[in-house]
């Protein structure tokens, strides 16, 4: 499917657990306030089955829609990225809105440098799974360490020692 505008009922969506930000729902008067025109940037939702859709991209913005009462958001509905993919996406675009949590931010780029590990190391199709099968990005990093650790990857690696002169 290529992407598509569409005005998604709001019982139809549903809030990712896997969302890099864990304060979503705090301080949305102002972004509520500002929807009286609308959205200047429309979120983007996936499919996920039986009519429902998941938000991959604007979970804020989706939130400050249902707080304003809407009961259709306008959507960019997309296929599903990889789990890497989707990761990466919500953290860019999180680091360039509204502040992450310090926690929320750390938590976000450690799992985004696993992932560049696993890539490196020929783990992509197992971290893939770990991070669509965990329930939040805290699980999907426990999962993905514990992947990386039952390889001969070290995240304390050195180079070869130098020969003495």
């Amino acid at each position: 499917m290529s992407a598509m505008l569409i005005d998604i009922p709001a019982d139809a969506i549903v809030l990712s657990a896997a969302n890099v930000r864990t304060d979503g729902d705090t301080d949305l008067a102002g972004l509520t306030a500002s929807l009286t025109y609308g959205y200047a940037q429309r979120p983007c939702l996936t499919p996920i089955g039986d009519g429902h859709y998941t938000v991959l991209t604007g979970e804020r913005r989706v939130r400050a829609a249902l707080a304003a009462g809407w009961t259709t958001i306008p959507a960019l509905v997309e296929d599903a990225p990889d789990p890497i993919a989707t990761h990466t996406r919500r953290l860019l675009e999180n680091l360039h809105r509204r502040d992450l949590s310090p926690l929320d931010e750390a938590r976000a780029l450690k799992l985004g440098w696993l992932c560049a590990n696993a890539l490196a190391i020929d783990q992509a199709d197992a971290a893939q799974t770990a991070l669509h099968t965990a329930l939040n990005p805290a699980a999907a990093l426990t999962a993905i360490q514990t992947l990386l650790d039952g390889t001969a990857w070290s995240a304390h690696a050195r180079s070869s020692p130098r020969k003495p002169t």
